[in-house]
């Protein structure tokens, strides 16, 4: 279970978001498609793990990855992900996060690989 976590409309307009005291971490942008705000710290200790799924989308130097939800391993891969990021957020202020964060606003590239 993971305290303190809500959900309401995402932060970019678009979809539904999940937040934590610290602020949103997970839009979803339809039923297949969500933005995690991992951080750029996280992104870049896991890039070659989070590159090898084929399943995230990685911007450069952004915090937010995208993921496609196919699959029921799409989804378990998502709640790993999750507690990763409620982990890596904690403390953060949402003042210090992009204005734009996560991927709404951008069309969607080839997974990483």
């Amino acid at each position: 279970a993971w305290p303190n976590v809500r959900v309401d409309q995402a932060d970019c307009g678009i979809g539904t978001g999940v937040g934590t005291p610290a602020g949103q971490i997970l839009h979803f942008h339809g039923d297949s498609y969500a933005d995690l705000r991992l951080t750029r710290p996280v992104i870049d200790r896991m890039h070659e793990v989070l590159a090898q799924s084929g399943r995230l989308f990685i911007v450069p130097d952004g915090d937010w990855i995208g993921m496609r939800l196919e699959t029921s391993s799409d989804a378990a891969l998502l709640v790993t992900l999750v507690s990763l990021a409620i982990k890596a957020n904690a403390g953060t202020p949402p003042s210090a996060w992009p204005a734009s964060p996560c991927s709404a606003d951008r069309p969607r590239a080839a997974a990483a690989r």
